[in-house]
């Protein structure tokens, strides 16, 4: 509610009153820092304006760089909105060798926030490796695995000799 009362070197008039009704806009674009530790992302975000309503969710989308439409899952708390995530983390697992599109858009009773996007590279997966010896040869073998083992543009292969007893 809203009062205005006019002053002259009387006094006061009695208020004049109106009412006025703040409808809700979509909620600032959230900050957002993607982390990759073997083959996972972890996705954290921080809320920025609310856009005068409560954020009631968030969207996350994690998609390969090199593979547009190819999105992987962001496990977190399901928020009360269904297809949206609550808090401020999400983890995906599986993920290696690629770099990922990270966007996270905050969602309120008035529609969803612009997108916040970061970018992260994720190392290749662990190779398997296999060796074997005959007489003065080391044979070593390897194959990529997880997920873009096209992305690999090298190996380093290190062979460390150690004394052992002879038997």
């Amino acid at each position: 509610d809203i009062a205005v009362k006019a002053r002259n070197g009387s006094g006061f008039s009695d208020p004049g009153t109106g009412t006025v009704t703040v409808t809700a806009v979509e909620p600032d674009p959230p900050s957002v820092t993607p982390s990759a530790s073997g083959s996972t992302i972890t996705v954290t975000w921080a809320a920025a304006g609310t856009g005068g309503a409560a954020i009631d969710g968030y969207e996350v989308t994690i998609e390969q760089s090199e593979s547009p439409g190819a999105t992987i899952a962001c496990e977190g708390t399901p928020s009360a909105v269904p297809g949206l995530l609550d808090g401020s983390s999400c983890t995906a697992t599986g993920v290696a060798g690629t770099s990922y599109a990270v966007t996270v858009r905050a969602h309120n009773e008035a529609g969803f926030s612009l997108p916040s996007t970061a970018t992260i590279a994720v190392a290749p997966a662990v190779p398997t490796v296999t060796a074997s010896v005959s007489g003065t040869t080391i044979t070593v073998e390897w194959a990529a695995t997880g997920t873009h083992p096209e992305t690999i543009d090298g190996y380093e292969v290190t062979i460390a000799l150690t004394d052992s007893p002879s038997t």
